[in-house]
């Protein structure tokens, strides 16, 4: 029996983000990934598929220097291991998502001629500290952020200090940390996202998770060598939209774990006043309770579907294809 556990008391879930907080979408130059093009694949190992990588800079400005990698503990180390413990299992019955995000081609574990640095995930509790790896500090193309600080030339964004311990990932997983966990994506060489397909000991994509981490402040440019956009802000609140559609409004921002209250006609004026970003897209609070802004309407679907005139221009993550209980 699967029993579902619901955490409210930690202050960086999605179910507790206020209406203050200010929200972003992480993107690429639509509809041109970097990955798309032409120059970007000289040497690549990968024949398809690229991590839409975005690395988290130690201070302000456009031509600051990202965080250089550092230690992990093994703590951190588990959490990752234990937060990709789902889907498809390979042929020696271990969980393929954790073989794709523990190889150097998912980008966030990069060997840079260290061997130490591709480790055997499973082998973590046996050994010592100083044989964790150094993985970069980054986030994906896709990722809602939560913004801290905002100035002429990019954002500070809520991320886990690694000096700090790990949460549990019975607590915090990707479900239940909002912008702190992040679905890893890759670009296809022809511009558009897929599932990370390196390291699949199954020969297929695979879905990896991480949490947003740095060892300080995580800033991110406005603009970088590959996007001239690279932030684009949820829009603000409260905000008025109109729907385009017949609309469900729900007691609680989920369309499996919700019961409807009543339906809205099309065209009907309401007031968005808080947001709830989720692996499926984003909700809106309003006076009576949840409406869908975004939503991504199938299993790996990339193109979201709008119910309201709100809109982001960023392309969100792919919908998860598994459900995790939490």
């Amino acid at each position: 029996m699967v029993v579902k556990k619901k955490v409210t008391n930690l202050p960086y879930l999605s179910s507790n983000l206020s209406e203050d907080d200010t929200l972003a979408i992480i993107r690429e130059d639509s509809p041109v990934f970097r990955s798309a093009l032409p120059d970007f694949w000289g040497g690549n190992k990968q024949a398809d598929t690229y991590p839409l990588v975005v690395p988290l800079r130690r201070k302000d400005g456009r031509d600051a220097s990202q965080w250089p990698r550092q230690r992990l503990s093994k703590d951190w180390m588990l959490f990752v291991r234990d937060l990709n413990s789902h889907g498809p299992l390979d042929p020696n019955g271990k969980p393929d998502a954790v073989n794709v995000v523990f190889k150097v081609e998912a980008g966030w574990i990069n060997a840079a001629g260290d061997p130490n640095q591709q480790i055997d995930p499973w082998q973590i509790e046996y050994m010592s500290e100083d044989e964790m790896p150094k993985p970069e500090f980054i986030v994906s193309s896709g990722t809602v952020v939560k913004v801290l600080e905002r100035t002429s030339t990019g954002i500070r964004i809520d991320a886990f200090d690694i000096t700090d311990p790990p949460p549990s990932v019975q607590d915090v997983n990707h479900t239940t940390a909002g912008t702190r966990i992040l679905h890893f994506m890759a670009g296809h060489k022809n511009g558009y996202y897929v599932n990370i397909s390196s390291g699949s000991k199954i020969g297929t994509a695979q879905e990896v998770y991480f949490p947003v981490i740095a060892p300080g402040p995580a800033w991110i440019p406005f603009k970088d060598k590959y996007c001239s956009m690279r932030v684009e802000f949820f829009p603000r609140l409260p905000k008025t939209v109109i729907t385009n559609a017949s609309l469900a409004v729900r007691d609680v921002p989920s369309v499996y774990d919700s019961t409807v209250i009543e339906y809205i006609k099309p065209w009907t004026s309401v007031t968005v006043t808080r947001y709830y970003p989720c692996p499926t897209g984003v909700w809106g609070k309003i006076q009576n309770g949840w409406i869908a802004l975004q939503y991504l309407p199938y299993k790996g679907y990339s193109t979201p579907k709008y119910y309201t005139s709100w809109r982001l221009s960023g392309i969100p993550n792919l919908r998860p294809r598994y459900t995790q209980s939490t």
